[in-house]
């Protein structure tokens, strides 16, 4: 039909989407249904909406048309000869070359904002030294059940999760060596009975060693995200993680800069908090041809609240800081919709 091939050169510049690969049909003939293959906010689904029935208008379409937008996530390549495992659509790894970057917060708060958009998402805690994410979830007096010699996940805000941190004593020290750490990371994924997951994200610990080649090698993994902040030592070690997954040819999906300005409750006023140095983000996303995924400011509620039993999660939907994720994922997601499909 002809609003069909309309729609299909349609192109949403705030979205950065051709409509002309999309999965559009007609219910009937003032219902048109358009599948995305990326997560998208209520906010933005409804502004995507508004700007699709404005187009319409203005080629010349009367009708009042109802416009449903709905997300499919499919399955997407990883690297090498790896192939998914079963149930678990993709897996994206959070690292970062230095630790205290804020990479656990973040990998939470993208796991919790996608459950908040009705996307089956799980996550893996595999700092197997230092787990956080029990604290950051609010979940550390849980353990988690064994059912058909299998791990049941923890469940907190529609999250699915794992970490050493649930399977032993809050404040005992993991003294262990590599390969049985590197089993024990395998273990935790594949005995886990995540279910049907659209998304398994996996924070990886700091640094560049057994961990992250363990399971960038032997685990399928879509893509990797990068944390980092301006202060120049956390840029020199954010490049060397870049530098490690080219080699292990996993693709990277960009950059996050965290703990980026502070802003006065006050005055209002923002203010870098590190100076800007040769490796600032921005540098390394242009010297390492990455995207840019956005920044994080330091916010009083995430820092006081991230550790109080999972209260962070009252920050994030409380405050902007649910503005600042949602503009990230957004984008990040929209990029990682683009790597081909199985």
């Amino acid at each position: 039909m002809k609003i069909l091939k309309i729609l299909n050169k349609y192109y949403d510049e705030t979205l950065d989407l051709s409509f002309n690969n999309l999965d559009i049909g007609l219910v009937n003939e003032s219902h048109i249904k358009i599948l995305l293959e990326f997560p998208i906010d209520t906010t933005n689904k409804e502004l995507l909406i508004e700007r699709i029935k404005k187009y319409l208008l203005a080629s010349g379409f009367q009708i009042d048309f109802t416009v449903e937008v709905n997300v499919r996530i499919n399955i997407k390549k990883t690297q090498g000869e790896t192939t998914p495992i079963n149930k678990i659509k993709n897996i994206i790894v959070v690292a970062s070359g230095k630790g205290g970057v804020g990479k656990s917060t973040v990998s939470a708060n993208i796991s919790t904002a996608l459950s908040k958009q009705n996307i089956k998402v799980g996550l893996l805690d595999a700092d197997i030294y230092g787990p956080s994410l029990p604290t950051i979830m609010g979940s550390k007096d849980k353990k988690p059940l064994i059912k058909n010699n299998k791990f049941q996940p923890i469940v907190r805000y529609g999250v699915k999760s794992i970490s050493i941190g649930n399977l032993v004593e809050e404040g005992n020290p993991i003294m262990w060596r590599g390969p049985i750490i590197s089993n024990t990371l395998k273990q935790l994924i594949t005995n886990t009975e995540w279910g049907d997951l659209d998304y398994l994200i996996i924070d990886l610990p700091p640094g560049t060693g057994d961990i992250q080649i363990t399971i960038t090698k032997k685990i399928p993994v879509t893509a990797s995200i990068i944390i980092t902040t301006p202060h120049i030592l956390s840029g020199v070690d954010a490049s060397r993680a870049i530098n490690m997954f080219k080699k292990l040819d996993i693709y990277i999906a960009g950059i996050i800069e965290n703990m980026s300005y502070y802003t006065c409750k006050k005055c209002n006023c923002s203010e870098n908090i590190f100076e800007s140095s040769l490796f600032s983000t921005q540098e390394i996303c242009l010297k390492h041809d990455l995207n840019f995924l956005g920044s994080l400011p330091l916010d009083s509620k995430m820092c006081s609240n991230e550790t109080s039993n999972g209260k962070f999660y009252n920050a994030y939907n409380d405050n902007n800081v649910s503005t600042y994720y949602d503009t990230i994922i957004s984008k990040l997601f929209r990029i990682i919709s683009k790597i081909d499909s199985f």
